[in-house]
């Protein structure tokens, strides 16, 4: 998969501030329950669950079968991050015009062309 394609898939996930929120508030490792998530994004209850379905039918969030059920972020996104990570640094690298910046994801810096 290409560089551009990967950025796809990102922006498509992150073009939304409401899914930012989402998986601002699920960092790696972490599993919260509806409420939690509810009550750390200030998301509506119809809002959330309509986003959490968009991001679980991506492969983007999973949620257990318990009770309470857990939400939490999957390898798939993460691994997304990553490699969408890696492929700026590599694309990027010899430019003078690129800052660092965080992206609303935990523990994750980006590249961007600081001219865009």
């Amino acid at each position: 998969m290409s560089i551009c394609e990967l950025l796809n898939q990102v922006t498509e996930v992150l073009g939304n501030p409401i899914r930012e929120k989402i998986l601002t508030a699920l960092p790696p490792g972490a599993f919260k329950t509806f409420d939690e998530l509810k009550a750390e994004t200030g998301i509506s209850t119809g809002g959330l669950h309509h986003q959490l379905d968009l991001l679980k039918q991506g492969e983007y969030v999973s949620k257990t079968t318990g009770r309470p059920a857990l939400w939490s972020r999957t390898q798939k996104f993460d691994l997304l991050i990553s490699r969408a990570t890696k492929g700026l640094q590599e694309s990027c690298q010899g430019k003078d015009n690129l800052t660092v910046v965080n992206i609303p994801i935990p523990k994750q810096e980006y590249l961007v062309d600081a001219e865009a």
